[in-house]
């Protein structure tokens, strides 16, 4: 006799996408959230935080560059 199980996905993070998600396109990252976090929750919330990760990155750069330019403008 069989029965019907349901064999679960396994849910482990994506490097790759992680990967893409920090270095090259942070928004990837945002949208793969809100498509696997029902199917896949552990990949989407390293998918969201390798995005915030990214942008958060990028928004110390700017202000780091900005108080550069300040101070040699002061100059």
């Amino acid at each position: 006799m069989m029965t019907n199980q349901v064999v679960p996905k396994p849910d482990a993070p994506n490097w790759a996408v992680n990967i893409l998600s920090f270095c090259c396109i942070p928004l990837l990252g945002i949208i793969l959230f809100f498509v696997w976090k029902d199917e896949k929750p552990t990949a989407a919330k390293w998918a969201l935080w390798s995005s915030l990760a990214s942008i958060g990155l990028i928004i110390i750069i700017y202000a780091i560059f900005f108080m550069i330019g300040i101070g040699l403008g002061a100059l």
